[in-house]
C-alpha cells in the first residue's frame, strides 16, 4: 500500500523542506519533496502530521543496554527490551556494544548477537513484528584491546593486547556481523592490527586509551575511522602534550563520537569539538546502558555490577561506567548547549553515523530508496515518537 504522510516539514537532514509530502510504499521512501511539487496518488492512505516535523530514526553506534538489560546477557528476552526501550526514544537502529569480559563471555555473547541480527534480517525473531524495536546492524567490540591504564570500568583481567587470531575467532562465532573496534593504537601491535581489520572492512574507533599526538596519527594512518567518547578514558589534553584529543579534533580524518549527557563532558567542551570538527564529525551517541530508562538502581554491565545515583552510572571503582543517555536527549543537549541548530543535531545522530558505517542508503536520511522509520517532533521541536511506515 502507498503512504503518503503530510508534514509542517521534513528534515532530511541535509535540508529542511518546508510543507513536505513523503511518500512510502512497502516500507521504502519512494519520494520527498514539497507539498507544490507533489501530487498525492488518489489511492494513497493519508497520515496526517501537519503540524509535526519529521526528521530520519536515529542511528546509534554505542549502545550497552536499557530496560534493565545489557546486550552481553545473550538472550532474546534481553535484547528485545533493549531494542524496543531503544525505539521509544526514537533510535530505529543501532550497534549492540560489549564490554571486555571473558574470552568465554565474549565469545558467546558475539555469537549470539551475530545469530539475533540474522533472525531479525529474516523476520524469524521472536515478536519483532509486534512490538516497533530498534534495528541491531553490528557488534562493537569496545574492548578487550584497550590500554588498562584508561580502562574505566572495564576489568583489568580481561584486557589483551592486540590479537589477529582472537579477532578471527570472534568474527566467526558472531558470523562476520563485527563492525566495529574499539582499539588504543599505543598498545603494541595496534598499529598492524589496524591495519589487519580494515583490511576485513570493520570500523576502528580509538579509545581508552593513553596514545601521544604521534601515536595517535600512525593509527590514523594505518585506517583509523573515529575516536570512542571524545575526552573520555584518555590521554588529556595538555598544552605541550596534545595527546589523542588534540590530534582528534585537529585531524579532519576523525570523526568523533560525543556523550552529550552533561555529565561525561562539559557543555562548553562539546561546544569546543562542534567548533573545531564541525557538526558533520560530530557522532552523537549515548554509550547507554542496562540502567537506562529505570530508575536509581543496582544494574549490570556485562558481568559486573554498576550503581545509579541521580541517573549517574558508576562503576565498582566509583568510575563513570556508560550513561544513562536517550538519543532525543543528545539531540536537545546539542541546542540548549548551542553547540549547533536542530537540523545540524540530528544530523549527528543520523547521516553522520550512517555515513562512517556504510549504511546511508537505508538508514540516516530521508530519501528516494531510504527505510521508512520516522521521528516525530513537535511544534516547539520536542520528540514526540517513533514511527515505522
Amino acid at each position: 500500500m502507498l503512504t503518503a504522510v503530510r508534514t509542517k516539514s521534513v528534515i532530511t537532514p541535509l535540508e529542511e523542506i518546508q510543507e513536505a509530502v513523503i511518500l512510502v510504499e512497502e516500507g521504502i521512501v519512494k519520494r520527498v519533496a514539497s507539498k507544490t511539487e507533489l501530487e498525492i496518488p488518489a489511492d494513497a492512505r493519508i497520515v496526517d502530521a501537519h503540524d509535526k516535523t519529521v526528521v530520519p530514526g536515529f542511528l546509534d553506534l554505542h549502545v550497552h543496554g536499557g530496560a534493565g538489560h545489557d546486550v552481553m546477557h545473550a538472550s532474546d528476552e534481553s535484547l528485545s527490551a533493549v531494542s524496543t526501550s531503544l525505539y521509544r526514544h526514537g533510535t530505529t537502529a543501532f550497534y549492540p556494544t560489549t564490554v571486555s569480559a571473558s574470552r568465554d563471555q565474549t565469545l558467546r555473547a558475539v555469537e549470539f548477537l551475530g545469530q539475533a541480527i540474522k533472525r531479525i534480517e529474516t523476520g524469524e525473531f521472536p515478536g519483532q513484528n509486534q512490538e516497533p524495536m530498534a534495528i541491531p546492524l553490528g557488534i562493537h567490540l569496545e574492548g578487550p584491546f584497550i590500554n588498562p591504564a584508561k580502562r574505566g570500568t572495564h576489568p583489568i583481567q580481561y584486557i589483551t593486547p592486540p590479537s589477529k587470531e582472537f579477532l578471527n575467532d570472534l568474527l566467526d562465532a558472531s558470523d562476520e556481523r563485527i563492525e566495529i573496534l574499539t582499539v588504543a593504537p599505543e598498545i603494541e601491535g595496534a598499529v598492524e592490527f589496524i591495519r589487519y581489520a580494515r583490511s576485513l572492512d570493520l570500523k576502528i574507533g580509538l579509545g581508552h586509551s593513553n596514545a601521544t599526538f604521534e601515536e595517535t596519527e600512525r593509527a590514523i594512518n594505518a585506517g583509523a575511522t573515529h575516536v570512542v567518547h571524545l575526552f573520555n578514558a584518555m590521554r588529556p589534553w595538555n598544552h605541550r602534550d596534545p595527546g589523542i584529543v588534540g590530534t582528534a579534533l585537529a585531524d579532519p580524518r576523525l570523526s568523533c563520537e560525543v556523550i552529550a549527557d552533561g555529565i561525561h563532558v562539559h557543555p562548553l567542551n562539546v561546544q569546543i569539538a562542534f567548533r573545531q570538527k564541525s557538526y558533520e564529525r560530530i557522532l552523537g551517541v549515548t554509550d547507554a546502558t542496562s540502567a537506562t530508562s529505570m530508575p536509581d538502581g543496582r544494574y549490570k554491565l556485562a558481568g559486573f555490577e554498576i550503581k545509579v545515583k541521580g541517573g549517574v552510572c558508576l562503576g565498582p571503582d566509583g568510575q563513570l561506567a556508560g550513561s544513562t543517555l536517550t538519543q532525543d536527549r543528545v539531540v536537545k543537549h546539542f541546542v540548549d548547549w548551542h553547540c549547533c541548530n536542530f537540523r545540524e543535531a540530528v544530523q549527528t545522530t543520523t547521516l553522520n553515523i550512517a555515513r562512517l558505517m556504510g549504511v546511508e542508503a537505508h538508514h540516516g536520511r530521508i530519501a528516494e530508496g531510504s527505510l521508512a522509520r520516522f521521528n516525530f517532533y513537535d511544534e516547539n521541536l520536542k520528540f514526540v515518537e517513533a514511527k515505522i511506515l
